[in-house]
């Protein structure tokens, strides 16, 4: 019987805050309002003809281009799904998914516009996709959309590799840090957020093992999982809240009649060392994240490569390109109901100019700020 574990975004409203501008409590799940079409474009979500399938490119010598440069007259066609496949960082990005990225960094259209929504109801508008652009901080509820995909995938796996599954940033709110709020009315708040996730998802009170954060070992463990190279010893650079995730998703484990419940209870928090941790990188905390919760499986840093090199030109180069990966494939996901009108739109903006695509991509960028 294969060890489980649990993926929980630890401190994530913190990191975001600059990015996300919704208040604490508003879910990401909200709907969003005054949907307004691209000028000249149409769309039916649910009626676009498309063979269910992704982007793809017939044209050798545009396979051949690099991120940035384009060809004269892009080709497009539909082919293989997009779905159910880890993101390696080491590989260069596909044409076709700059071409989806362009689309959407071009910021053509009302920022609230619809272009991610699953059946669980996780929603995200144009606005808040965009912010998946190098030299942005990237919207919490991105990564809210992302735990979303990695448990529709983690429900594909063969049982014979370490199931795993990922709360989104609801579950941690800044009253669980909140030093001046008994700890009872924490739990009861932590509980409720808890029972909401897991309305959809009751497999979790059947794992044998229970691991907070991402993990697989023998035994119960609580790693934190963090990109910054901080010099500072644990207990400086997290305070007491690693603990009190700790303590409070334990007691909740007792309130279940989890077997794992007083051993997990019983754990120190460790940090995991990884080669590639930085100290100068202060906006790509998301990215960091997002390849961390689909490549770690708790095997610590012996066995674990999330595909990133050591803090260099190289490395910011490789995040760069592992945001349009992952935009792509949050995009063109099976779970996504907007994905035939993602396909549809970027055949039609591929069909613009080398010229008239820069300057849109030039004037998009312009307009960041004022999207989210």
């Amino acid at each position: 019987m294969p060890s489980f574990s649990l993926g929980l975004g630890l401190g994530l409203t913190q990191e975001f805050q600059e990015g996300d501008e919704s208040s604490e409590d508003e879910p990401m799940k909200k709907e969003i309002k005054n949907e307004k079409l691209d000028e000249g474009e149409s769309y039916d979500s649910e009626e676009t003809e498309c063979d269910n399938s992704i982007l793809g490119i017939e044209d050798d010598e545009d396979k051949k281009r690099e991120v940035g440069k384009r060809l004269k007259k892009p080709s497009l066609k539909l082919s293989s799904p997009y779905n159910k496949k880890e993101v390696c960082a080491s590989k260069f990005v596909d044409p076709d998914e700059v071409k989806v990225s362009d689309r959407i960094f071009s910021r053509i259209g009302n920022s609230s516009e619809k272009v991610f929504q699953t059946k669980r109801g996780y929603m995200l508008g144009r606005g808040i996709i965009e912010t998946m652009q190098a030299g942005l901080w990237v919207h919490a509820h991105v990564i809210d959309a992302w735990t979303d995909i990695l448990n529709y995938e983690e429900k594909l796996k063969s049982n014979s590799t370490v199931n795993r599954y990922f709360f989104d940033t609801s579950i941690v709110r800044q009253f669980i840090f909140d030093k001046y709020i008994p700890f009872n009315e924490k739990f009861d708040k932590f509980e409720s957020n808890i029972k909401d996730a897991m309305k959809k998802d009751k497999e979790l009170l059947t794992f044998e093992k229970v691991h907070l954060v991402i993990n697989y070992l023998e035994e119960p463990a609580v790693d934190v999982i963090d990109n910054r190279n901080s010099v500072a010893k644990f207990p400086r650079a997290y305070g007491d809240a690693p603990n009190e995730l700790k303590i409070l998703f334990s007691r909740y484990l007792m309130r279940v009649n989890h077997k794992s419940a007083s051993t997990l209870e019983g754990v120190e928090p460790e940090r995991v060392n990884m080669n590639w941790r930085t100290r100068d990188n202060h906006v790509d905390y998301g990215v960091f994240c997002m390849c961390h919760m689909e490549t770690y499986m708790g095997d610590k840093t012996v066995n674990w490569t999330c595909g990133l090199p050591k803090e260099s030109k190289q490395q910011q180069s490789v995040l760069n390109e592992l945001r349009i990966k992952y935009l792509t494939k949050i995009l063109l996901s099976d779970t996504n109901t907007y994905r035939s009108k993602i396909i549809t739109q970027t055949a039609k903006f591929a069909k613009k100019t080398n010229e008239e695509i820069k300057d849109l991509l030039d004037k998009g960028w312009q307009k960041r700020g004022e999207r989210i």
